[in-house]
């Protein structure tokens, strides 16, 4: 789950999303005519958010906040031929609004790439089982990893928060329902930059379609 913007260019018949390789990160997730944030702790808009910077929604400012689904201003009405669903709305941002974007875009790489790169992770209490003692959440931890099917680096579940690879802590912050790990994590530093260098060759994409541009927010 997660937010997915596309760009289409309305000269194409199928209607489908095409992807464009980003120049500069041509195998990142993100390209062109497509950007992503899961939901996630490790989400762009939630790691960016954190850190107090721009998320997508605060860069691109879109109509609706993205939930594109009435006429509005910068918004085409497109009829589907489907009685269930007979219109798609897609935002057609003007050029001022677009190079706007541009500028915190540009904005948000240099203030992240040039920044500490702090995460902080959410160790979640509500519904899980609390261990007796810390015999018991060792032994939680040697199953868990043990009976893992998965490479994810991090992962929560009923038994906790895990962690594959050893890190240095930097604080545990208490919030309402949850502790907060804070931690550095420079390994990761450079995938979100790339984000956001893609995010301003998608925004550049859709300049250079000019009327053509559609964008569709979905999530």
């Amino acid at each position: 789950m997660g937010l997915d913007i596309y760009l289409y260019d309305k000269r194409d018949k199928d209607e489908r999303q095409k992807d464009v390789p980003s120049k500069q990160h041509p195998d990142h997730l993100c390209n062109r005519r497509y950007l992503r944030s899961s939901y996630n702790e490790g989400g762009f808009n939630t790691v960016m958010r954190n850190l107090g910077l721009p998320d997508l929604y605060a860069i691109f400012q879109p109509p609706q906040n993205g939930d594109i689904g009435e006429p509005g201003p910068e918004i085409e009405t497109v009829s589907t031929g489907d009685e269930d669903w007979p219109f798609s709305y897609y935002w057609t941002p003007s050029p001022a609004t677009l190079f706007a974007a541009r500028e915190r875009a540009v904005r948000a790489v240099e203030l992240l790439r040039n920044m500490r790169f702090l995460r902080a992770t959410r160790l979640m209490a509500l519904g899980m089982s609390p261990a007796k003692d810390g015999q018991e959440a060792i032994e939680r931890y040697k199953k868990e990893i043990a009976d893992a099917k998965h490479d994810f680096g991090s992962w929560s579940s009923r038994n906790g928060t895990f962690f594959r690879k050893p890190f240095e802590i930097l604080g545990a912050v208490e919030g309402h329902m949850e502790t907060f790990l804070i931690y550095e994590d420079p390994e990761n530093h450079a995938h979100y930059v790339a984000t956001c260098e893609i995010i301003v060759e998608f925004i550049d994409e859709a300049l250079a379609l000019g009327t053509n541009a559609r964008h569709s927010w979905s999530g």
